[in-house]
């Protein structure tokens, strides 16, 4: 095997370093995590159900979530048709970050910018941060978008 390989097969497995009482996870694309293991498959499986029932099957031609994680940040993205057939076009909906043992909430604006939503208060608990963006009592996440 050499060393490329090595390398790749490296990448591609989950790296762990322990740092004080926290660990450091690497995926496949390189990317790092301070979260655990069990609770980043715990809000795949969370966020895989919430994609599945938040839109009704017969508008899933029309309309689609999907979210992605990425170290220690889960983009929530909304999907449309495109005007090119087989195509679909992004808006971004929910900033979710996980600093400091909390998750941060960002809304996206207009100009494609973060801007931290004020309303939810950072907490560990990521299903809760995630009900208080589906519930949107400030307005900022499920609008009408240009």
């Amino acid at each position: 095997m050499g060393n490329q390989e090595m390398v790749d097969l490296l990448i591609v497995m989950f790296c762990l370093f322990q740092l004080g009482d926290k660990f450091l996870f690497f995926d496949k694309g390189g990317s790092y995590s301070m979260l655990d293991v069990f609770t980043l498959r715990r809000i795949e499986s969370l966020m895989n159900g919430y994609v599945h029932e938040k839109v009704p099957a017969q508008l899933r031609t029309m309309v689609k979530l999907t979210y992605e994680m990425k170290g220690n940040e889960l983009i929530l993205t909304e999907e449309r048709p495109g005007l090119q057939r087989y195509q679909w076009d992004r808006m971004p909906i929910a900033r979710f970050y996980w600093e400091g043992d909390q998750w941060q909430v960002f809304a996206s604006d207009d100009c494609s910018s973060w801007n931290p939503v004020e309303v939810i208060v950072p907490c560990s608990d990521f299903e809760d941060v995630l009900e208080q963006v589906e519930r949107d009592e400030s307005g900022v996440f499920w609008r009408e978008r240009d």
